[in-house]
């Protein structure tokens, strides 16, 4: 890739963006100590401040988002690194809930340019795609006054970018599943290895314990760096059935057994994603009682972007990508809508996910009218009749292709029948490019 001139500073956010997408996404990870390094380049940015450190295969995302409003709810500031972004690259840096100004952005793109130009001339490599973004994000929290990082990790945890932060003040380890097995390893035990990485000895944990396989592991190699891990099983919350607009569950483990919390994302998972940043939060703030009224109300003032995510009028995305969410999604699927066979199904998935077996699962276990299957921009999005082919693998119903993503969203809603959904699913560059949709088209 060919790099613009030292200090020759770029103003425009447009080519910044164009810049970062150049550089290469899924390659090998450079050591941790070149990220170190990197980072003492720009004169170590942000490291003195409370680092809260998330790794998992799926809830990464909405455990940070929770924890970041239940922190903004007691006083305190904090930054937010995330991935991925589903419009625009600054949503994966969060101020206070609130993506990044432009300026801010390109401020911190400029000195991480410039630093990387340097380390290249001096034939140390440019960082890849992820680690010069958390490299940008480190750069802006260092210039803010933040008191709280939530740290999301990228593919892993042991070797993570973000994993050069020697003493979080917490760690959280969300749902493990099959994802990115060519990086993380062939099985869950495995994965689930690369991703308690990130403990430390001294550290508090709070896990998802709700796959046993996966969390044996994570609990015994917690045990052996001394630390009592705080897990998170389905017996620790209850549904609470009658909502429309939200789902509601209780707390099984506190005196207020059956109070209700509420939240936005309809996904029957996120349960349990938001009871894992609870028991974060009251590892981190004690007395529970005194700051449990602030947490329950945002809870339920977050929306999460393209997570189970009601979208106008009986349309729902969720940017489920892998085996895991899917079936999460079809979890939710049948608890929240018992008659759905009149309903409407659009997919698109890229070429490193299962997307066969994401069509058998959305074919054999839930039944709509019809599945719509749409092409992703880009190169990673797999061809429509790809798609399509793999569908009819597993059904009798209609499968529709189209390789526009607008006309496969308008075919949905005419397509589906009186009081029925339309649900958007199989990655989250589909529920990023749904949302680019005019909101006019969304609340028809």
């Amino acid at each position: 890739m060919e790099k613009e001139a030292l200090n020759d500073n770029i103003n425009d956010i447009n080519i910044a963006y164009s810049y970062i997408e150049e550089l290469p996404k899924f390659t090998m990870k450079h050591p941790l100590n070149h990220t170190r390094d990197f980072l003492v380049s720009l004169n170590n940015p942000g490291l003195h401040r409370k680092f809260i450190h998330v790794a998992g295969t799926n809830g990464k995302g909405s455990v940070c988002v929770y924890t970041e409003a239940m922190l903004l709810a007691i006083g305190k500031s904090v930054g937010t690194f995330i991935s991925p972004h589903l419009i625009d690259m600054r949503e994966r840096i969060r101020i206070n809930a609130e993506m990044v100004p432009e300026e801010a952005f390109l401020n911190a793109f400029n000195k991480a340019k410039n630093a990387a130009v340097r380390f290249e001339g001096a034939g140390l490599g440019h960082p890849s795609y992820f680690e010069f973004l958390f490299a940008i994000a480190m750069s802006i929290f260092g210039e803010s006054n933040v008191e709280y990082i939530i740290l999301e990790t990228g593919l892993g945890g042991r070797l993570d970018a973000t994993n050069i932060i020697d003493a979080p003040i917490m760690t959280i380890i969300t749902s493990i599943g099959l994802d990115h097995m060519q990086y993380l390893g062939e099985t869950i035990e495995e994965i689930a290895h690369e991703k308690a990485g990130i403990l430390r000895a001294g550290t508090p944990l709070v896990m998802d314990g709700t796959i046993k396989r996966a969390s044996e592991v994570i609990k015994k190699e917690a045990k052996e760096k001394g630390i009592d891990a705080d897990v998170v099983t389905h017996g620790d919350v209850k549904v609470i059935p009658g909502n429309i607009n939200s789902i509601a569950f209780s707390r099984q483990m506190e005196y207020h057994q059956g109070e209700p919390w509420h939240l936005q994302n309809m996904g029957k998972y996120e349960i349990i994603n938001a009871e894992i940043a609870i028991r974060a939060m009251t590892r981190l703030f004690s007395p529970y009682e005194k700051y449990r009224v602030a947490w329950k109300k945002a809870l339920a003032n977050v929306m999460f972007p393209g997570r189970m995510q009601s979208l106008g009028e009986r349309i729902i995305i969720d940017g489920a990508h892998n085996i895991p969410a899917i079936n999460a999604f079809i979890t939710s699927f049948e608890y929240i809508y018992k008659s759905p066979k009149d309903s409407v199904i659009v997919f698109s998935a890229v070429y490193d996910k299962k997307a066969d077996e994401m069509a058998r699962l959305l074919c054999e276990r839930i039944d709509v009218k019809e599945y719509i299957v749409t092409q992703l921009s880009g190169p990673r999005g797999i061809k429509v009749n790809e798609l399509a082919k793999m569908f009819r693998k597993y059904t009798n119903k209609k499968v529709t292709e189209t390789k526009d993503v607008n006309e496969a969203f308008d075919i949905a809603v005419k397509r589906r029948d009186e009081g029925a959904t339309v649900f958007i699913l199989g990655s989250l560059y589909l529920a990023g490019e749904v949302l680019k949709i005019p909101i006019e088209k969304l609340s028809k």
